[in-house]
């Protein structure tokens, strides 16, 4: 993963997540993107945008900057050349701080290390990979274009895949939705209250997402709520 590499010679900590981060942990989709989040050291002041143009800078060969496809955002997105085997020419590398999304800023102990051929590759926690695509599902089938709408039905797919997989099963275990290193108290709510609209329209998934210690109907969730002022 040559934006990993580049980051970790910059002496920067990074994570993968999103589709990429999904497909590290044994997802089947092939993601059409790479999202990294990345950890920068205290004092380290560097934006976004910095840090895309210094990615293009230790490598333009491969590395490249494009308008936005929104006329009014100030930002440029950062595109990777891919090789004669691919199907696609490019592909579109997203880099995130912490904070953005509500993602964490997530220390050492905490990244996961996968492997993808003969690499080992930093990722986010499982965890934070499944509220992420839960939150995308949620920001998707609310959205107004259509180009945002049509993604829905893949977060569907890519969420049923995950709620299947081995990962699942230490979560249930340790439920660690009110982890403070890895989701912020904003989020974690907003979590509760997107399985329970998830689980309306996939019941099917009720019993994971129960056994992961999520309510998956507003009543239970109010009658908890109730409990919780009580105690």
């Amino acid at each position: 993963m040559a934006a990993v590499s580049i980051l970790q010679n910059m002496n920067i900590r990074c994570a993968i997540f999103g589709s990429m981060g999904c497909r590290m942990f044994g997802n089947p989709r092939p993601p059409n993107d790479v999202d990294v989040l990345l950890l920068p050291p205290p004092g380290n002041e560097s934006t976004q945008e910095d840090f895309k143009t210094a990615i293009v800078a230790r490598d333009p060969v491969h590395f490249f900057l494009k308008n936005a496809k929104d006329p009014k955002a100030t930002y440029k997105v950062l595109y990777y050349r891919l090789d004669n085997t691919s199907k696609k020419e490019t592909s579109k590398v997203d880099i995130l701080l912490p904070g953005v999304m509500h993602l964490p800023a997530l220390s050492m102990e905490k990244i996961v290390w996968q492997r993808r051929g003969e690499n080992v590759l930093p990722v986010v926690p499982f965890a934070v990979l499944l509220l992420q695509k839960l939150q995308g599902w949620d920001d998707h089938r609310t959205a107004t274009e259509n180009r945002y709408i049509k993604k829905a039905p893949v977060d569907v797919t890519d969420l049923t895949n995950m709620l299947q997989m081995r990962h699942v099963y230490p979560l249930v275990v340790s439920r660690p939705w009110s982890d403070r290193t890895l989701f912020s108290e904003e989020f974690e709510q907003r979590s509760r209250e997107r399985v329970i609209d998830f689980c309306a329209q996939y019941p099917q998934h009720k019993e994971i997402w129960q056994r992961l210690g999520f309510e998956t109907e507003e009543e239970d969730a109010l009658y908890t709520g109730i409990l919780r002022l009580a105690i």
